[in-house]
């Protein structure tokens, strides 16, 4: 799967012509939307008990949520051949996975503590 700097490069190139690649990157983003979706119910399925767990749960199943919208939108603005939303979408993206790494260094500290 390509990285959505290189998806963003497709649309910028495609801004000029669009072709088939579109259509992959399009494919892909809506991919990465399923499987963040996937994540979020999955996560909140685990039989968590501890109640920062279920915090850190919560958390993680909408930031999952708010990466699979990105993802979405990034489709659709790629499928519009809207650069400025693609790059929007992109920025939202890459804010959320920033995010994601936070949160789960949080989970592995808690997890790894004594």
């Amino acid at each position: 799967m390509r990285t959505l700097n290189e998806q963003l490069a497709v649309i910028e190139t495609g801004s000029k012509g669009w072709s088939n690649t579109d259509k992959d990157a399009i494919a892909e983003m809506r991919t990465l939307a399923a499987q963040y979706d996937t994540l979020a119910s999955e996560v909140g399925k685990l039989p968590l008990k501890d109640a920062r767990l279920l915090g850190f749960s919560s958390d993680y199943r909408v930031m999952a949520n708010s990466a699979a919208s990105a993802a979405r939108k990034m489709a659709e603005a790629i499928e519009g051949k809207d650069l400025t939303a693609a790059t929007a979408a992109q920025t939202t993206f890459n804010e959320i996975v920033k995010r994601e790494d936070e949160l789960v260094a949080r989970i592995n500290e808690f997890c790894q503590a004594p």
